[in-house]
């Protein structure tokens, strides 16, 4: 994993890193012989779908400089294919992405939908891939609803009639957990708020959130500690039903979870662990 401090590729603000890593069953598509590893993969298609950030300063031939490219959603840091955590205590093989994100203005959303619709694109043209978990380094402290527990700039909220509908043919709903980790203590009252939040906003994606124990955590989290301020020093459990599981909704339910953390006060870097049994 790429350091977890990086400017922007034209140096104007400094960017904080979003990883997302997955784990689940594989199967390679026979014949595949592309020598294409992930994180190139990943630059392609993030690249052709104008969500990368390709900025950049060239030199003229009259020696001047010129600014060139977009800002995108973000900046490609790394990826991998291989097995993060160890011990053997990950159900399965792993993909994982690291991007910087810029600071957000009021209203714009952590881009996690458009973060995990492009890295389901990346796995799926590798082979067939079941995914069981989905874990998040979050950075929630760069996402600014305005005043507290304005539901009018949770932009998540906004853009949940497409994740409710996509791919929604046919799919069952499946219990659910979700893990928030933190390095600095969580407010008592954070689970039980996020809780409600879910209720009363993620309906379409997750049926029936409640809090259950907070004490442990039962899945690690893979990027080592200094990369996202733990090791955790709280965390909070939410148990459900994800109506639908596919990794666009679970990156739109990153993108809500992150909204709820700035509306409730958490202004720091977290873990976000969604897993389905």
């Amino acid at each position: 994993m790429a350091s977890p401090s990086s400017a922007t590729s034209d140096g104007s603000q400094v960017s904080r890193p979003l990883l997302v890593a997955l784990f689940g069953d594989f199967k390679r598509s026979a014949g595949d012989v592309s020598e294409e590893d992930s994180y190139s993969l990943f630059h392609k298609r993030s690249d052709a779908m104008g969500w990368l950030d390709t900025r950049r300063v060239i030199q003229r031939s009259d020696g001047t400089e010129e600014h060139v490219g977009s800002p995108g959603l973000w900046a490609l840091h790394d990826a991998g294919s291989e097995p993060v955590v160890n011990g053997g205590s990950s159900p399965g093989p792993a993909f994982w992405f690291q991007v910087g994100i810029r600071p957000l203005s009021v209203g714009s959303a952590l881009p996690t939908q458009a973060l995990l619709r492009c890295v389901d694109d990346v796995v799926l043209s590798q082979g067939t891939f079941h995914p069981k978990v989905v874990q998040f380094v979050l950075p929630t402290q760069l996402v600014r609803v305005g005043r507290q527990h304005e539901i009018g700039l949770a932009p998540s909220v906004e853009t949940l009639a497409w994740a409710s509908a996509s791919d929604s043919a046919g799919l069952s709903s499946v219990p659910a957990t979700i893990e928030i980790c933190s390095g600095i203590p969580l407010p008592q009252t954070f689970a039980q708020y996020l809780a409600d939040d879910l209720m009363k906003f993620a309906a379409p994606i997750l049926l029936e959130p409640s809090v259950a124990e907070t004490a442990t955590t039962h899945f690690p989290v893979v990027a080592p500690d200094h990369f996202w301020g733990g090791p955790p020093q709280s965390a909070a459990r939410i148990h459900g039903a994800f109506r639908g599981w596919t990794l666009e909704r679970v990156g739109w339910l990153a993108s809500f979870i992150a909204d709820s953390c700035a509306r409730n006060g958490v202004s720091h870097t977290i873990a976000v662990t969604i897993s389905i049994t």
